[in-house]
């Protein structure tokens, strides 16, 4: 059998086995190149080597076709453009194919035989279950640092101009890992990723990546909803399905929408922007907010939080430009509420030049304490903390809390939103 019609058979089954994988091999082009050794994709299109293709099969190429859906998806190649040469390459394409075919060998049909004949070529190590392939990458690293007679086995620059290669464009992707152990077989890898290229084989601005993942999200959504009427949306990829079917939302704006409500009321002349009045000498109506009253921010002083700071208090500054908070109170705490250190904001001016103070342990009780014996009125409290308290036995206030959170998810109450 030819290796064209192979693959035809190959998507076909693809399609009637694995309908969400075989929608996304029917969105984009396969290209038959002799010029590479086994299939690779750069999100756009994938390319397969004809004597690979002939030498495995039509069961093995589905799996592999299945293989190189799941890069798309997962959106490696835009991934490998934009980490550029800040990683190994080689070492991250043989993560990511760790992860996509310990993730394909968990599907089975409904017999309990597998979905997929991946060929005994791909790299699959049990050890790498249910990890991200960034983590992955940093055991492979540590691995490759490790054995490295030299030291130069870990030199994020090696293999980083693999992807943009056409006569490297099926990667070192992929060891002879049937018996679960490590040895490269340069000869018989799959799952090659290649940053995609535009028509004169350039590499994509950061605009044409945007429009690129923005066609791959609208091909997810289609394969998803193809897959879910035949009622087979695979386990290993719902996750990506859920983040387009329910984008999160960024913390900046739960933040805004926390303090200041969801849409302004309406425009009024009787309170200048005062930035424009006294920058440019003329000022535009402002919005009046409903209900914004006393904001309480209860600042965790541990070193975590250190980076983020910044930006986060500059999001609060504009929130106090726009929803015009009666007062904004802020209470540094670590395991002490330092009420030397309380400071209040009031017509409008901005948090600056903060005190780094405490850098103790992390109890934050002391701060809600000190809102409650000062008698404070607050119709909204946030908390920026990285969440790593001594206690979690905080007495529930009776305002709305929200925690912007720098690490765990896990609060005694109120909403969370994690810094990102």
């Amino acid at each position: 059998m030819k290796a064209s019609d192979i693959m035809n058979k190959a998507r076909f089954d693809l399609m009637r086995h694995a309908p969400f994988f075989g929608s996304i091999c029917y969105g984009v082009k396969v290209i038959e190149d002799e010029g590479i050794r086994t299939m690779c994709t750069d999100g756009t299109q994938i390319i397969y080597s004809p004597s690979f293709v002939e030498k495995i099969g039509p069961a093995q190429s589905m799996a592999v076709l299945a293989h190189e859906a799941f890069h798309i998806v997962a959106k490696h190649p835009l991934r490998t453009q934009r980490l550029g040469e800040s990683i190994n390459h080689e070492l991250a394409n043989m993560a990511q194919d760790y992860v996509i075919n310990y993730s394909l060998k968990q599907e089975k049909k409904s017999n309990g035989k597998p979905v997929y004949d991946l060929p005994e070529c791909a790299l699959y190590d049990p050890r790498f279950g249910n990890m991200s392939w960034e983590e992955v990458y940093q055991i492979l690293l540590a691995e490759s640092e490790a054995n490295a007679p030299d030291g130069s086995g870990g030199d994020g620059e090696s293999g980083g101009d693999q992807g943009s290669d056409p006569d490297n464009q099926g990667g070192d992707s992929g060891d002879d890992q049937s018996d679960g152990q490590s040895g490269p077989s340069p000869a018989w890898d799959i799952g090659g990723v290649m940053a995609p290229t535009n028509d004169e084989g350039q590499s994509l601005t950061e605009r044409e990546l945007d429009e690129l993942e923005t066609k791959i999200n609208g091909e997810i959504l289609k394969a998803e909803t193809i897959a879910r009427q035949a009622g087979t949306v695979p386990s290993c990829v719902e996750d990506y399905c859920s983040k387009l079917i329910e984008p999160e939302v960024s913390w900046e704006e739960v933040l805004r929408r926390f303090v200041g409500g969801e849409n302004p009321d309406e425009y009024t002349w009787r309170k200048p922007n005062r930035k424009l009045l006294s920058n440019y000498g003329y000022y535009l109506p402002s919005v009046i907010k409903d209900g914004c009253g006393d904001l309480v921010i209860i600042h965790d002083t541990s070193k975590s939080t250190e980076n983020d700071s910044p930006r986060f208090y500059s999001e609060v500054n504009a929130l106090i430009d726009e929803c015009r908070p009666d007062s904004v109170t802020v209470i540094p705490c670590d395991s002490t509420a330092y009420s030397d250190h309380v400071r209040e904001y009031v017509n409008g001016d901005h948090i600056d030049g903060l005190e780094c103070i405490g850098r103790g342990g992390t109890d934050l009780r002391p701060a809600f304490e000190y809102i409650e014996e000062n008698n404070m009125h607050v119709d909204s409290c946030v908390v920026l903390s990285d969440l790593y308290l001594s206690s979690l036995d905080i007495e529930e206030p009776d305002y709305p809390v929200l925690w912007v959170t720098t690490g765990s998810k896990d609060a005694p109450f109120g909403e969370v939103v994690e810094v990102s």
